[in-house]
């Protein structure tokens, strides 16, 4: 039997690792029944992180749910009780910062390899959401600026940590 809560103390710990590493003030909540896991203080403005366990299928890509599944047999998006969903995925040994907007309600591929048909329209690339180990220009389609350019909109205009 799986013990999911080593799994995602493990997931949390990393992702809160590769923030610090990144240079982003992570904030704590305190106690239990948090919407979210980690609070990113961005110069006087709080951006919520869900951390996420990802899971590399068929090594093409990365999945991550981006919704609870409830007692009810249904799901309850995150939308407006986070802002980023910290994703760790032991196979590819890598932490990805994803805003909620970039995904789907229910979950979440980042694409590693190409696909068998050439698409690369609509396609979400795990390299453009890598924080750590940091990415570097040749292997990602975004520019280096931060994680700021991928936070939602709102949070765009915040200080990038050095």
């Amino acid at each position: 039997m799986r013990d999911t809560s080593s799994i995602g103390n493990s997931t949390e710990a990393m992702v809160l690792a590769a923030l610090v590493r990144a240079g982003y003030k992570p904030l704590i909540p305190f106690g239990g029944g948090h919407p979210y896991d980690i609070a990113l203080d961005m110069g006087g403005k709080l951006a919520r992180v869900q951390c996420k366990t990802g899971r590399l299928l068929t090594e093409s890509a990365v999945f991550f749910p981006t919704a609870i599944w409830c007692r009810n047999m249904s799901y309850r998006s995150y939308q407006g009780d986070v802002d980023l969903f910290g994703v760790f995925c032991r196979a590819t040994e890598q932490v990805y910062l994803v805003p909620i907007e970039d995904v789907p309600a229910k979950g979440a591929y980042l694409r590693i390899a190409p696909t068998k048909n050439g698409q690369t329209k609509g396609v979400r690339w795990a390299k453009d959401y890598v924080i750590w180990p940091r990415p570097t220009e040749e292997n990602s389609t975004r520019p280096l600026a931060s994680v700021t350019a991928l936070a939602p909109s709102a949070l765009a205009a915040m200080p990038v940590p050095v």
